[in-house]
């Protein structure tokens, strides 16, 4: 991502707990106003950063939406990252940092909760109506690799799996997904008091 902040400065706005893996805004010392800097004090200091967006935490940082996860990453390595953020369990709120890495985007979409329209309970194995047969099939680098039709549902999620440790797949891949609502979310922004609309991917 491109950095519009110094790292540095963010340990100065913000509190991380790593146990909990949370972020609190801090106290500010300055702001236009007296009165301004009362109440933005009074209504965000010792709050948690932002609110939760299809189960991220996501607020604003100099007047810019950044999510949480971003944000404790840059403040533990000391630097921005340079691709993806991806939950290694998954769980989207789950911002301890043990639990977030660096990633491109095709590793991780390796490691992906199972979709909720999933009706066979294992990503990339589906039943065909018309050869009344279990289908399994994966993504690779080459695109979407056909792995055979199979009479017994066991033997379709043994050859998913097999595909998913050649090609690189994280263990966690295809979890069962959380409840999360569809559509979009606004989200109160405490810099300057904003709400942000963002769409679920």
């Amino acid at each position: 991502m491109t950095p519009w902040l110094d790292v540095a400065d963010l340990k100065g706005l913000l509190h991380y707990d790593s146990e909990t893996g949370r972020l609190y805004w801090r106290k500010r010392e300055c702001a236009a106003t007296e009165r301004a800097l009362k109440s933005w004090n009074t209504k965000f200091a010792g709050k948690e950063y932002g609110g939760l967006v299809y189960g991220y935490r996501v607020g604003s940082i100099m007047g810019r939406p950044c999510p949480a996860h971003i944000i404790v990453f840059a403040m533990e390595h000391g630097r921005w990252p340079q691709q993806e953020i991806d939950h290694i369990d998954g769980d989207r709120s789950n911002n301890r940092i043990s639990n977030l890495r660096d990633v491109s985007t095709t590793e991780n979409r390796r490691n992906s909760r199972m979709r909720h329209s999933n009706k066979s309970g294992t990503t990339g194995v589906c039943w065909i109506t018309k050869t009344k047969k279990w289908r399994a099939d994966i993504s690779c680098d080459k695109g979407r690799l056909y792995l055979g039709e199979f009479a017994n549902k066991a033997d379709a999620i043994i050859a998913r799996k097999a595909a998913e440790r050649r090609h690189g797949y994280h263990p966690n891949h295809g979890s069962k997904p959380v409840p999360e609502m569809a559509g979009a979310r606004r989200v109160r922004l405490a810099d300057k008091g904003a709400t942000i609309t963002i769409k679920q991917a």
